[in-house]
């Protein structure tokens, strides 16, 4: 799902099974997830697994700073914790991370980050 321009039934229906995987879940547990974007390429991880559960290699949206969303379809019930926003670049190249909090007032901004990890 690549708002705006790309809502998520558009995707699947032209590109069956391009952005979407499968990987066991537990109902009931904590599923970790952590995203790695890199320019137009983002990596999925699940439960600390060594290899991507999915790989997109042509992103929608231009590289950009901003905001990021959090989003789960209508009827369905998801909690978020410990979400942590890091530029990988940055550590990387030794720099301190920079974390963004779920709270807006305590959020940083990571600035311009073509290489994003997002780790929940």
């Amino acid at each position: 799902m690549s708002i705006p321009g790309f809502p998520w039934d558009e995707l699947r229906r032209e590109t069956p099974g391009k952005y979407e995987s499968y990987v066991d879940l537990n109902p009931g547990d904590w599923t970790k997830v952590k995203i790695e974007v890199t320019g137009k390429v983002a990596r999925l991880y699940v439960n600390d697994a060594e290899q991507p559960t999915l790989i997109v290699n042509d992103l929608k949206q231009p590289v950009s700073s901003g905001a990021i969303a959090l989003w789960v379809g209508q009827g369905t019930i998801a909690h978020f914790a410990d979400l942590r926003i890091t530029n990988a670049h940055r550590e990387s190249a030794g720099a301190p991370p920079a974390n963004a909090q779920m709270a807006p007032d305590r959020a940083k901004d990571v600035g311009r980050a073509p290489n994003l990890s997002i780790r929940a």
